[in-house]
């Protein structure tokens, strides 16, 4: 029996084309530099394949460089604000998109320096807080924390003060808008057939590789419950994986590592927390850790995300929320919320690279979908007070633990099938614990159930 691993989807299963049309995107504002023929295209091109309205295309003359100064970024800022308050966009906006040719950063230094940290951002960082309660914070020296951060509600500027910023790049035109067609609302993936990666290689100070690892188990092991495929790797080489990714987290110290060529599934992620991953998209820049992010790209990731300067271990701390989001269909988070929603700071040093709107739906391969996704696994109360009946419309299974979300195991399961179980998690403080399951059939399935009192 061939075993499969998928969430429980708890929306009926609709054809990718469906979901995408119910997704809409007229909450997102596009903007293009029209100094850039790099920008014209891509953003344009993005607005046909998702119907932006256009309204919401800001067309702006800037710099072309990646970096730039506060000034510059002062007048760019006042041309995005002033077309948001005059077409009526400000609340009715919960998105930014940029593009290739918009500066990735802004500093008063070079910027490739560990110290110049607290003195350069990533600009698309800055724009989440335009025209809102934490604009006064922009431009200020170190990060605003991120009210979003942690978030099991879907984004709304209204309740959040912010704007999701996300970015359409990469070396070439022709690469970014290969990642436009690959990505979009509920891009399929089979979960059984895709692998999670967390490689570190770290030679500075060895005191923060025991903080790397206990940040990629806490990443891995609430995965590895829910059935995804994990990996971790912690020796001195670049892995270079076989399985197909459908996400990646990266921290490697060494400007002259090699790049390892990953191989991608339409929908993965890649996360580098590498000092300046993100710091150009230039295919011209020889140092092999400027560009991870963008390499990303080139080998087919549907997102990714990057510092554009250095960085240290605290901002990443709570990336496992991100993943969490992400992967879970149960969320139905899109790209932007799942970065967002384990992102620590604002106004800080990371950019985020795909549409925003990206979204994984599972399915079971083909020819055994239709037959295996026909039982629904359903839970309720949930939220509960502790007390929760499991049950399915006709198959039996099993319960096999109940896990919180870094993958401890609390409660170990029974072998007896049955269509229906009772559930007694009251003992459990309240919070979000994974149950999962295994049908008479082989399959694994987790579901998320929430604890309120």
């Amino acid at each position: 029996m061939k075993y499969l691993f998928a969430l429980l989807l708890v929306a009926t299963v609709l054809p990718l084309s469906v979901m995408a049309q119910e997704v809409n995107y007229d909450d997102v504002a596009v903007i293009i530099n029209l100094n850039s023929a790099d920008s014209q295209e891509i953003g344009t091109y993005f607005a046909e394949q998702r119907n932006v309205p256009e309204r919401n295309i800001i067309k702006l003359y800037a710099p072309t460089t990646e970096q730039i100064s506060p000034d510059e970024f002062a007048l760019v800022r006042a041309l995005i604000e002033q077309h948001l308050v005059d077409s009526g966009l400000v609340d009715a906006i919960n998105y930014i998109v940029t593009t290739k040719g918009i500066p990735l950063r802004i500093g008063t230094s070079a910027c490739d320096d560990v110290n110049d940290a607290s003195t350069c951002a990533a600009l698309d960082s800055e724009l989440c807080l335009l025209l809102g309660p934490y604009a006064g914070s922009i431009g200020l020296n170190g990060g605003v924390f991120n009210p979003f951060l942690g978030s099991n509600a879907h984004h709304e500027r209204s309740t959040h003060g912010l704007y999701l910023v996300t970015r359409l790049d990469g070396f070439k035109t022709e690469q970014v808008l290969d990642l436009i067609d690959r990505s979009g609302p509920g891009t399929e993936v089979v979960q059984g057939e895709v692998t999670m990666l967390g490689d570190v290689n770290w030679n500075w100070d060895q005191g923060s590789l025991p903080v790397f690892q206990f940040q990629l188990g806490s990443i891995m092991a609430p995965l590895a419950s829910a059935g995804w495929n994990t990996l971790i790797d912690t020796t001195a080489l670049v892995v270079q994986p076989t399985e197909d990714l459908i996400g990646y987290v990266s921290i490697h110290s060494s400007p002259t590592l090699g790049i390892p060529e990953l191989p991608w599934v339409p929908g993965g992620v890649a996360m580098e927390w590498s000092p300046f991953s993100a710091f150009s998209f230039n295919p011209d820049v020889t140092i092999a850790m400027h560009v991870r992010t963008a390499e990303r790209i080139r080998e087919g990731a549907s997102g990714a995300s990057g510092n554009v300067t250095s960085t240290f271990a605290g901002p990443n701390s709570d990336a496992y929320r991100m993943w969490t989001r992400y992967l879970d269909t149960s969320y139905h988070f899109n790209l932007a919320e799942s970065f967002y929603a384990g992102a620590v700071f604002l106004s800080y040093t990371v950019l985020y690279i795909g549409d925003p709107k990206t979204s994984i739906r599972l399915v079971l391969p083909t020819g055994i979908q239709d037959r295996e996704m026909a039982t629904d696994l359903v839970a309720f109360p949930n939220p509960s007070n502790g007390v929760l009946t499991l049950q399915t419309t006709g198959e039996a299974f099993r319960i096999v633990r109940v896990t919180d979300q870094v993958g401890r195991t609390l409660l170990e399961g029974s072998p007896i099938l049955s269509a229906q179980h009772r559930l007694d998690l009251s003992a459990f403080a309240p919070g979000t614990y994974l149950v999962q399951v295994e049908t008479e059939k082989g399959v694994l399935r987790t579901l998320r159930s929430v604890i309120q009192r």
